[in-house]
């Protein structure tokens, strides 16, 4: 908010919610569910005159303990130290993607099929592999890089994903 006291939407939305789900309960659950949003009611009645004095002296705190440790940060020893190890830690990464880029390139060409029309996929997406390896390797290892972390997160899924069902999704009315 901007500062001004006033009811917390998300909370009164919470109240107004379980006003309602204890509206279809009977018996026990609906006696417990009614204290809660009187509970509730309570506490967001108290809060904007207990906040309003709060306020400012939190957000005081909290930025003299962001000042504290902006300036630790900045004396501290350990960061003159990390960029040298980042340097050689972020060679190490551009050596490894440019590997696995070629070795997944070499893995595409191998898979295409020897009689293969100019309008093959497989054979269109080799041409367009073996181009973006001319023009610009490190876009093709960055291209690359993104494909092996779609396939992962493909994998990693729980349901299963058919070339089918992306065009049906697609499609189907929201």
């Amino acid at each position: 908010m901007n500062g001004a006291a006033g009811p917390d939407p998300v909370a009164v939305a919470v109240i107004e919610a379980l006003a309602r789900r204890a509206a279809a309960q009977q018996g026990e659950a609906r006696a417990l569910m009614l204290q809660r949003v009187d509970a509730l009611r309570a506490a967001q009645a108290a809060a904007p005159a207990a906040a309003a004095g709060a306020a400012p002296v939190a957000r005081a705190q909290a930025l003299a303990a962001l000042s504290a440790l902006v300036d630790r940060l900045g004396r501290s020893p350990a960061v003159a130290q990390s960029p040298q190890s980042l340097k050689s830690v972020t060679a190490f990464k551009a050596t490894w993607s440019r590997l696995r880029a070629e070795q997944r390139l070499r893995q595409a060409l191998a898979q295409v099929p020897a009689m293969a029309g100019p309008l093959n996929s497989q054979q269109v997406v080799n041409r367009a592999l073996q181009a973006m390896h001319g023009l610009s390797p490190q876009y093709l290892d960055a291209f690359m890089a993104h494909v092996d972390t779609l396939l992962a997160l493909e994998q990693a899924s729980p349901l299963p994903i058919s070339p089918g069902s992306a065009r049906a999704a697609a499609r189907s009315p929201r």
